[in-house]
């Protein structure tokens, strides 16, 4: 939802990108400081109690469905309206991933994808006072007091809460994804999963497809999530000779959805506890000067490390693009090694399978390096991108594309 900006009178709004992990809430206090330049939060050198925050709008409630969307097709789908895209991320084993990435489809799988989005009210800041952090802060130079307080505060959060559940199928390979989307549709596909039978004409891409069903909850209770998981067992890996585990797995999670994980949302009032309520979708800042806070208001150049912040942020999303691919080359590996009997692979497939995926475990392993050095150091950035990027190793991708036994390539 977009802010009606005539309400607040301000000079500035910056709408910014939120990057969320979905087991790991990050909920901001209202009126942190940020850095309009640098993007980083800085300290909170005003206040607002929540009891006092003034909520504009309404709650709505949306569930759309999404089938064989591309990365940059599912991140279109998953942006908040009026605040561009969410940048929201998952956890899955050590590699943090984007839920684009991990909800979309590429040439050899496909994705269905059901999203109960709630959009929430926004949570104003109208009243705020000084912190003693302001107070001292309103003694020092410019350039300290933005480094303390930034130049701009979150002056309102978009709250919100979605529930993401994603039927994914793992294809041998391009030529069986094609037959597959000649036979199936998404209306038909989402009957296959509601229910407990399987159509013939599903059965005969027994050998040439694996499934499985997972689920990201974003807001609420992560442990409740957690717990009710555990309830209904693991997450089960299928194919459409052996259905019904994913069938009973996606339907115990539509229904979860719709009401355990509503009953956590707080009554969509926001919450520091990161056990209950909706999640910050968007910031809003304004500058301090809007709301009186003359002394905060900083009109310091850039610092001196500016440069190093940027080199920074580029070289992170640099090695956060290859973690991504290496995630979805090592997901799709999994599948043939746990599936080789479902994929009738040869032996020599299986071999060429696992030998790759021990070479994008060492990619990974040799990436997650580079972006924790770079996070502790900003200066060691482009060294260590310099450094690990020549060392990685580059596998071929027809591997996992594996074709018919008496392809000459597996003889």
């Amino acid at each position: 939802m977009k802010i009606n900006v005539k309400l607040f009178s301000f000079s500035s709004i910056l709408f910014l990108t939120n990057p969320l992990v979905a087991n790991a809430e990050d909920k901001k206090f209202p009126a942190e400081g940020f850095d309009s330049y640098l993007h980083t939060f800085q300290g909170n050198c005003i206040k607002q109690d929540l009891d006092k925050l003034y909520y504009y709008g309404q709650n709505t409630n949306d569930i759309n469905y999404y089938f064989d969307l591309s990365a940059q097709q599912m991140a279109h789908k998953l942006e908040t309206k009026g605040s561009g895209g969410v940048n929201f991320r998952i956890i899955s084993g050590k590699t943090e991933i984007t839920l684009s990435k991990e909800y979309s489809s590429n040439q050899n799988s496909l994705s269905f994808v059901y999203d109960n989005t709630i959009t929430g009210k926004s949570a104003i800041i109208h009243d705020p006072t000084l912190t003693d952090l302001g107070k001292s802060a309103t003694y020092l130079t410019e350039s300290e007091k933005r480094k303390i307080c930034g130049n701009k505060f979150i002056s309102a959060i978009n709250l919100g809460a979605k529930f993401l559940l994603n039927a994914k199928l793992f294809f041998k390979n391009e030529e069986a994804k094609s037959r597959f989307l000649v036979t199936v549709s998404m209306k038909f596909l989402w009957k296959t999963f509601t229910r407990t039978v399987v159509d013939e004409n599903l059965r005969k891409f027994s050998n040439d497809v694996s499934i499985v069903v997972s689920a990201t909850q974003i807001g609420g209770s992560q442990a409740k999530f957690q717990n009710f998981l555990t309830r209904i067992g693991g997450k089960p890996n299928c194919s459409f000779d052996n259905l019904r585990p994913c069938q009973e797995y996606f339907q115990s999670l539509i229904r979860y959805s719709q009401t355990e994980f509503i009953a956590q949302l707080n009554d969509m009032q926001y919450s520091l506890n990161p056990e209950e309520g909706p999640v910050p979708l968007s910031f809003v800042f304004s500058d301090y000067s809007n709301f009186g806070f003359l002394n905060l208001t900083s009109n310091s150049t850039l610092p001196l490390d500016y440069q190093a912040n940027l080199t920074q942020k580029n070289v992170l999303n640099n090695i956060q693009n290859k973690i991504e691919d290496e995630y979805v080359n090592n997901e799709r590996a999994s599948q043939f090694i746990l599936n080789k009997d479902t994929f009738l692979l040869t032996d020599k497939q299986l071999k060429s399978i696992q030998e790759l995926q021990e070479e994008s475990n060492f990619n990974l392993t040799k990436l997650i390096y580079a972006k924790e050095t770079c996070l502790y150091n900003k200066y060691q950035c482009l060294e260590i991108q310099n450094i690990i990027f020549p060392q990685l190793v580059n596998y071929d991708l027809a591997t996992l594309n594996p074709q018919n036994p008496n392809n000459k390539e597996f003889q």
